[in-house]
């Protein structure tokens, strides 16, 4: 599916030193990969991250959330 490949693509190429594009990002892509298995940590994913979507300024992600997105990305291409 060529939108599946796109969200991926884009997913593989997030810029997380941009917290806030790569909050949203993550979370419209997200959507596009998801599996049965994978939607339940996508879904917590996305609780963690709400507080990064609302403010002006934002704070770096933490490490363990970055690394969280990262497994989530890499299972959506085991997919």
């Amino acid at each position: 599916d060529r939108k599946r490949a796109e969200a991926l693509r884009r997913l593989d190429a997030l810029d997380f030193d941009d917290t806030k594009n790569a909050v949203y990002a993550f979370s419209l892509l997200g959507h596009f990969v998801l599996t049965p298995a994978t939607e339940p940590t996508f879904k917590t994913l996305l609780a963690a991250l709400e507080p990064y979507k609302f403010k002006k300024e934002v704070p770096p992600l933490p490490a363990e959330l970055k690394t969280k997105m990262l497994a989530f990305i890499g299972e959506a291409h085991r997919g």
